[in-house]
């Protein structure tokens, strides 16, 4: 008797799980905002940290267990943003020359130019500087107690600066004509005016024909008159006397007066205007009686 036995087979299997490991390292941001001043702007950087992602590693284990091994890196990006700076400068103005209202009389100045301790050339006026080229109509009186006076004399030339702060140079050119007469006269007339911001202005005028008189005296004229030095620019004087030749003593010698001054010239106007209209007066009466006498006749 045959016995048989059989034994079962027995297949075991062991199944190792596989195990993911997966770490991530957050993304940090750094912003560094700097320092701004009110004159400088550092310009702003934006920095970006490198983001690393570590390596992944699986593992599976079989009948034979095997390993494999991945790394992965990811270099950073650093980005730089430079933004320029903009400075906005402002010149500010210089203020405006001291003008005055139409019809304010300027302060009457006292000037001269001295040689020494003896003066050669004296000049008495107010003076008011009228300006209206290009812009406005600007008044300027001429103030005596900022002016400085400078100068020079000669037997056949003379010249007066006045000079009022810097802002306003006149210079006067006087001479003597070439006759017989022997008279002086204002020759010329330059004018500049000082402007920081829109640049200066000029006036000048060496043909002129003012304040004549007779060598060895004064020009005198105490009403208002006015120098054309040119179509923009006048000067007018009050209260003028003036020797540029020939001082004595430091004093004015005999002067002689403007046309302006002279009211003597007035007489004979006046009495040829009275003659004038009296004459107008009796030939408008002898018309008249003519005519009543004709109209006295009737015819026969």
């Amino acid at each position: 008797m045959t016995t048989t036995t059989t034994i079962p087979t027995t297949t075991t299997t062991t199944t190792i799980p596989t195990t993911t490991t997966t770490t991530t390292i957050p993304t940090t941001t750094i912003t560094t905002i700097p320092m701004t001043t009110t004159t400088t702007t550092i310009p702003t950087t934006t920095t970006t940290e490198p983001s690393t992602t570590a390596s992944t590693t699986t593992t599976s284990s079989t009948a034979a267990s095997t390993t494999t091994t991945t790394s992965t890196t990811i270099l950073s990006t650093t980005t730089t943003t430079t933004t320029a700076a903009t400075v906005k400068t402002t010149v500010l103005s210089p203020a405006p020359l001291p003008t005055v209202e139409p019809g304010e009389k300027p302060v009457t100045g006292n000037y001269s130019v001295n040689v020494g301790a003896t003066a050669c050339l004296l000049a008495s006026m107010g003076l008011q500087l009228n300006i209206s080229k290009d812009q406005s109509p600007w008044i300027i009186n001429i103030q005596p107690n900022t002016t400085e006076v400078t100068g020079s004399c000669g037997k056949r030339s003379a010249d007066l600066r006045l000079n009022d702060s810097d802002n306003i140079i006149i210079d006067f050119f006087f001479a003597v004509r070439n006759t017989s007469l022997e008279r002086f006269y204002l020759k010329g007339v330059n004018i500049t005016v000082v402007r920081p911001a829109n640049g200066s202005l000029y006036a000048v005028n060496n043909s002129l024909s003012y304040w004549d008189a007779s060598l060895g005296s004064s020009y005198m004229c105490r009403k208002e008159a006015t120098l054309i030095v040119t179509e923009g620019f006048r000067i007018k004087t009050f209260d003028v006397r003036v020797q540029p030749f020939d001082v004595k003593e430091n004093k004015y010698s005999t002067a002689q007066e403007c046309s302006l001054d002279d009211d003597t010239i007035l007489i004979p106007i006046a009495v040829g205007t009275a003659l004038v209209i009296l004459i107008v007066i009796i030939v408008f009466a002898y018309v008249i009686g003519r005519r009543k006498g004709y109209a006295g006749y009737q015819t026969l």
